[in-house]
């Protein structure tokens, strides 16, 4: 008789099955978290790297002209009203290797034409951020360049002046109302001026034609040298992220081919400035990143309505500085220590009420 021997199959247990699918969780709530800190960190890598390209491409310009580019200029007859006619993305195309792109400008009319704007709503990925959720395309932009605090412009067809920030609300950089005051006023002219150069980096700029066409250099009082940057290239803030900048989803108009000075700039909180009057003891640069302004502030609110460094990467946001060096900066960094890294010429406001 042959014997048959049987081995019977033994099944997981109902608790042996509860530890193995505990562990597969637990690995699995291990593993994906790593994985998407690792993608978010290729990101963020990728996002920093475009934004030095771009302070190359400045430092580039600004090797060739002797001059930053303007953050925007708007320009118009001597009795009519100004038009947007470039900005500082547009400035250095060249240096981006868009030369195509920068041909396909027509600089000889306003940016708003229809053949303008078929340009600008191409997507640069340069200009992108891969980290930037919110950039769905059509010339969205995540970069920023530092514009300081305010910037002076001109009311009434170039006869009256006054500082504003980048939300365009009136702000007195030498504390004297009233803000808007006559452009012969030579002193305080010269006085306001003075306290800009020192606060901003890029300025905007508004001219009349007949000063300068728009395809000439030209170096004015209110454009910027690297032997201007008296604190340091490699202590001045130049360009910011700010992912709640670019393209506007409630505006088709808005995107990097823009001057709007808020889609274009990143800037100091103005509460500095107590009721908007940079007066002795009436400022507080504690609040430089603080209140409303502080970095990554923004992140909830609309498109084009927060000028100040946003993204979405954790606890702070990439830099370039004027030297081109990219660093990444704090989210909790001091008020004094942020005034100090974004403005550019300390000397300038020696004795005024940010001295300190």
């Amino acid at each position: 008789m042959t014997t048959f021997s049987r081995r019977g199959r033994r099944g997981f247990t109902l608790l042996e099955l509860i530890v193995t699918l505990g562990t597969i969780a637990l690995l699995m709530s291990i593993l994906i978290p790593a994985i998407a800190r690792a993608r978010e960190s290729s990101r963020q890598l990728e996002c920093r790297a475009r934004l030095r390209n771009l302070g190359i491409a400045i430092t580039g310009f600004t090797a060739s002209s002797g001059y930053l580019p303007d953050g925007n200029v708007l320009a118009g007859p001597p009795d009519g009203t100004v038009v947007p006619r470039s900005n500082w993305i547009i400035a250095i195309l060249p240096w981006m290797e868009q030369q195509n792109t920068y041909q396909a400008i027509d600089l000889g009319v306003a940016l708003d034409t229809p053949q303008n704007r078929t340009v600008f709503q191409q997507q640069l990925p340069a200009l992108l951020c891969p980290s930037d959720i919110t950039g769905i395309g059509g010339g969205d932009l995540s970069y920023v360049v530092n514009g300081g605090l305010a910037h002076l412009g001109t009311l009434q067809n170039y006869r009256m002046m006054i500082a504003t920030d980048h939300m365009y609300r009136p702000i007195s950089l030498d504390g004297q109302e009233p803000l808007l005051f006559p452009r012969n006023d030579d002193d305080r002219l010269r006085r306001v001026r003075e306290q800009q150069t020192g606060l901003s980096l890029f300025f905007p700029r508004a001219m009349r034609e007949t000063d300068m066409p728009i395809s000439r250099k030209n170096l004015g009082p209110h454009e910027r040298t690297p032997a201007g940057v008296r604190d340091g290239m490699s202590n001045t803030l130049m360009l910011a992220e700010n992912f709640r900048t670019g393209r506007d989803p409630y505006e088709n108009s808005v995107n990097w081919g823009t001057t709007s000075r808020s889609c274009l700039f990143f800037g100091i909180n103005p509460e500095i400035c107590k009721d908007h009057l940079c007066r002795v003891g009436n400022v507080d640069l504690r609040l430089a990143n603080g209140g409303i302004a502080r970095i990554n502030s923004g992140l909830t609110m609309p498109e084009g309505e927060a000028p100040w460094p946003n993204s979405f990467h954790s606890q702070g946001v990439n830099v370039v500085f004027a030297d081109g060096s990219a660093r990444f900066l704090s989210e909790l960094i001091d008020g004094i220590t942020y005034f100090d890294l974004v403005t550019p010429d300390s000397n300038q406001l020696k004795m005024t009420a940010f001295d300190h």
